[in-house]
């Protein structure tokens, strides 16, 4: 329901857990925060938030996050992006050492832009199966049947 609101009024999105958020792009208007609120279910707490970034921006942002020119020998290094709306800041997620980090950090103010450190692994592999596969027998079955 939250997330009809959020779309109809062109929200960033809807964010929290304990804490939720609909947070707008910058230059809302307040009024508009107004006519969510009207929205919103009687008893719900949800807080409504202009952010400091517009779509745009973020998306700005994560292109040049993703174009991995922030840094030397960036190539080595995996990154990952997120909009967190509770914190109002651009999430980024890289397996990067400290020395080359530092350049993106210098590129954003620190209160648009939190880096968390961030170990990248391969989630494919034969315990991570995906639709469509084919299960497999135990070890123990027949060897003459096919399962």
């Amino acid at each position: 329901m939250l997330d009809k609101i959020a779309e109809k009024h062109s929200a960033l999105g809807v964010f929290g857990d304990s804490v939720v958020v609909i947070s707008l792009p910058a230059g809302t208007p307040a009024i508009e925060k107004t006519k969510i609120m009207a929205e919103i279910p009687a008893g719900m707490k949800v807080a409504i938030r202009i952010s400091r970034f517009t779509e745009k921006e973020l998306h700005q942002i994560e292109e040049h996050i993703f174009a991995k020119k922030w840094g030397p020998d960036l190539k080595k290094y995996s990154v990952g992006f997120s909009y967190d709306g509770v914190k109002d800041k651009v999430i980024v997620h890289t397996d990067a050492p400290e020395s080359v980090i530092e350049a993106l950090r210098k590129s954003y103010p620190s209160d648009k832009l939190e880096v968390r450190k961030t170990c990248f692994q391969q989630q494919v592999g034969r315990f991570h199966d995906t639709a469509s596969f084919d299960a497999g027998d135990s070890v123990n079955n027949d060897p003459g049947r096919v399962g």
